[in-house]
């Protein structure tokens, strides 16, 4: 009888399934992950609204998606490049999540650069990077700005480590350019201000009179007084 029982047992050890270990997080299974297809599709809307060529979006998911023909959307705000595909099948509507970033160039150092000197050309290096959300409204090129602090070769040559020269200073002369429609009358002043170009100080006219405006050249502060 004993005999008969490990024979049993034997048999049936052999026909029975073999343990699949479940998955680790290092597993393919584990990775969010969507078809090319959806993949360009989310770039292309993205690049759309962000308004740059899609070859440039890069999508990370973190939900996984089945493919599927549809109508796509996105959800969301899109802040700091945070989105969700929505896509609307005959089968059913599927949600995932994703990030987006653009490829750009960022400026570095060099070399090593000590605080307080005037940025040359020979001493910015381009670096490819990807930059998770929108792309940046005004890039840096940092020739003629100022180290504000000392930096290593490699660091990022953006504000606040760099600054743009500064153009007019408090307590100097500078020139007035008054603008009223289409005349233009320019006067003297001093710039009760620091600035660089493009920033909004104070200057005060040889009349006495105090008028705000905006600095478009070293010494020149021009200020729009309407029509």
């Amino acid at each position: 009888e004993r005999m008969r029982t490990c024979v049993l047992l034997v048999a049936v050890l052999a026909v029975a399934p073999a343990a699949v270990p479940a998955p680790q997080a290092s597993d393919a299974t584990s990775v969010a992950h969507a078809s090319e297809h959806l993949t360009q599709q989310a770039a292309g809307i993205v690049a759309a609204r962000w308004g740059v060529d899609a070859s440039r979006v890069r999508i990370v998911w973190q939900d996984s998606i089945q493919d599927a023909v549809g109508a796509v959307a996105l959800r969301g705000a899109g802040a700091n490049g945070h989105w969700v595909l929505e896509v609307r099948a005959p089968q059913g509507v599927q949600q995932a999540r994703f990030r987006a970033g653009v490829t750009e160039q960022v400026a570095v150092a060099a070399r090593d650069l000590p605080r307080g000197i005037a940025i040359d050309t020979a001493d910015v290096a381009w670096r490819d990077t990807i930059r998770w959300g929108p792309p940046a409204r005004d890039p840096v090129h940092p020739a003629g700005w100022t180290t504000r602090r000392t930096l290593a070769a490699g660091s990022p040559l953006v504000p606040p480590a760099v600054a743009p020269p500064v153009w007019v200073r408090s307590g100097d002369d500078v020139t007035l350019i008054v603008v009223r429609g289409t005349l233009e009358l320019s006067l003297a002043a001093r710039a009760a201000g620091t600035g660089a170009a493009g920033d909004t100080i104070a200057v005060r006219a040889a009349t006495g009179r105090r008028l705000t405006g905006t600095i478009t050249a070293p010494g020149v502060v021009r200020v729009n007084a309407g029509r």
